[in-house]
């Protein structure tokens, strides 16, 4: 039986919502280690930071917050243990500070190489703190890591410091609100579609042509208003009309041939998988050994509407009686549906006959099993009929071709996956 899976909340988004341990509304807890030396940098800094204190973006610690009676080795190491940046005050002193150089600098370096904090070196005064490499590889701050001592106006040189540190606030504070706006919808639109697994075999692809699949994935529905706006958001690029009938659960429409397969490698980078597809302005190539999300060829795509190794022969998609299972121009209100509101078919896919035309891969000469490659140039096969369509003779491989460019309001797309 084929079994439906979902796949998870990438692990990088994972990680910024596990490692952080936070909120994206909660301040960012601020370490700042410096050499007594340098209390005067120190204190310069916290009068920059105290705006983003007191906006709440930020939440600063150092030794100077210590009260009679704490263990202060226990109290430093605890506040480093949770802290999400950590701004070394660099000079000489600060080289040469045991403390800082066998406790605190250590375990900042731990965190940072556990992806668990950000490390943001100040360079106070001249030193050969590019020597170092650990420092040497991090974004320094002044503007060209520059020591503040040198500038001429030190309050432009703590408003570089302030700038960068602003900086890397905000994009801390950004991917955090993109994971948790990603968690928080997971349970209604998961970041990958759902996957039916079909078991491959040899079956009569239209009229004439026998062909050999391999097991494939194909998404239970087509690709739905919710799933790719979310991808035109991350994209800032322009949602496409849904005429007027409505977003969410209902199949995207007006998406080119090209609108698919971005789709489809955007998806698959969000979610670390390998991408299906080489694209180079209008040319696009399978990419051998992906194990992300692509379009259906004409032959996978047909095999599961007909219901695959379970197949019973229906005439539609799941019936001989085409208002069970599809949309059509007699139920339709001459409009597209929510995905999944008609009976499934053998496999479990909805909505294979009707609702929308769905892009296949295939340019429309190649009757093949398992095509690799087509022209970019060149017609596009699309499947399945749409909600204006009548009654048609053999409505399993009935299909149109369209160029890869052309939009409209009956061409939709769902995902497929190698195995």
């Amino acid at each position: 039986m084929a079994t439906g899976s979902r796949f998870e909340l990438p692990q990088v988004l994972h990680l910024l919502l596990e490692t952080f341990d936070m909120q994206p509304d909660a301040p960012l807890k601020i370490f700042i280690i410096y050499a007594h030396e340098d209390r005067g940098f120190k204190e310069g800094l916290l009068k920059r930071l105290k705006l983003l204190r007191s906006q709440g973006l930020i939440a600063p610690w150092h030794d100077r917050d210590l009260v009679a009676g704490d263990d202060w080795d226990k109290v430093i190491r605890g506040h480093l243990a949770v802290a999400d940046i950590i701004l070394p005050i660099i000079s000489i002193d600060f080289f040469n500070s045991d403390y800082i150089e066998q406790v605190e600098i250590v375990e900042a370096f731990e965190r940072y190489e556990q992806g668990k904090a950000h490390i943001i070196p100040i360079i106070a005064r001249q030193c050969l703190w590019e020597d170092d490499p650990r420092i040497a590889k991090l974004q320094a701050l002044p503007e060209n890591g520059l020591p503040i001592a040198k500038w001429a106006s030190a309050d432009e040189a703590f408003d570089s410091v302030y700038d960068g540190i602003k900086a890397k606030i905000v994009e801390i504070q950004n991917g955090l609100v993109q994971a948790q706006a990603l968690k928080t919808n997971e349970k209604t639109f998961p970041l990958l579609p759902v996957m039916i697994s079909v078991k491959g075999g040899t079956f009569r692809l239209g009229d004439h042509v026998e062909c050999t699949l391999s097991d494939f994935a194909m998404g239970k529905y087509a690709v739905t208003f919710g799933e790719y706006d979310r991808y035109c958001e991350a994209m800032k690029i322009e949602k496409p009309s849904d005429e007027g009938w409505g977003r969410g659960k209902r199949p995207v429409i007006n998406v080119s041939w090209f609108d698919a397969v971005a789709y489809c490698n955007w998806l698959s980078e969000i979610n670390g998988l390998k991408q299906a597809y080489g694209i180079e302005k209008e040319t696009v190539s399978r990419i051998a050994g992906s194990n992300g999300l692509r379009l259906p060829t004409e032959a996978e795509w047909e095999f599961a509407a007909r219901g695959g190794t379970l197949s019973k022969g229906y005439e539609y998609a799941g019936s001989n009686n085409l208002g069970e299972v599809g949309w059509y121009w007699k139920n339709s209100e001459r409009k597209t549906h929510p995905v999944g509101e008609k009976k499934a078919n053998e496999l479990g896919f909805h909505d294979m006959s009707g609702n929308v035309w769905e892009w296949c891969w295939d340019y429309p000469s190649l009757k093949q099993a398992d095509t690799q490659n087509v022209y970019s140039d060149s017609l596009r096969v699309l499947h399945g009929c749409s909600w204006s369509h009548d009654h048609y003779t053999n409505p399993l491989s009935r299909w149109c071709s369209s160029y890869p460019n052309d939009r409209c309001n009956v061409f939709g797309f769902r995902c497929a996956q190698n195995h």
